[in-house]
């Protein structure tokens, strides 16, 4: 969690030094897989961080597949593993994935899940239904949790 809340800090511009901010949330990643590499949350987590930074896609996405090998009813997994295949440039991999997490918790639907459903929609060049869910995720913004500091990370 460490490393994902210092890639939050790097995400929404509240660090001096991005650099720094990487470095350690990449950091802090790589050691929490040391200390437990068979649990989904951490590898989730870690598959996500070490993909948004631009590390190994490939990692990443093993990663994630493992977490989701050891769990594979755990939503978040899912979603995460939609946003890793957007980055690796499998929009319709990221799709199923996407709607997976959705359909494990129906009722989980913040605005950035809608929104990487859209934005997989987009790079598959699916522009109404990338509008739809766009569209769809800006409504959800203004009421959403989940754009409120998580719990224990700003």
């Amino acid at each position: 969690m460490a490393a994902h809340c210092h890639q939050r800090l790097e995400l929404r511009g509240w660090t001096e030094d991005p650099e720094a901010a990487r470095r350690t949330s990449v950091d802090l990643a790589r050691q929490a897989l040391r200390v437990d590499p068979d649990d989904p949350n951490v590898l989730a987590l870690v598959a996500f961080t070490l993909g948004y930074f631009g590390e190994d896609i490939d990692v990443a996405i093993g990663l994630i597949d493992h977490c989701l090998t050891l769990n594979p009813s755990f939503a978040a997994g899912w979603h995460w593993s939609g946003v890793l295949r957007i980055f690796a440039g499998q929009p319709g991999l990221a799709i199923q994935h996407l709607e997976t997490s959705l359909r494990l918790n129906p009722r989980d639907r913040p605005a950035p899940y809608v929104n990487s459903i859209g934005e997989a929609h987009f790079f598959s060049r699916r522009f109404d239904e990338a509008a739809a869910h766009l569209l769809e995720s800006l409504e959800r913004a203004w009421s959403s949790v989940w754009w409120t500091p998580v719990q224990g990370c700003p």
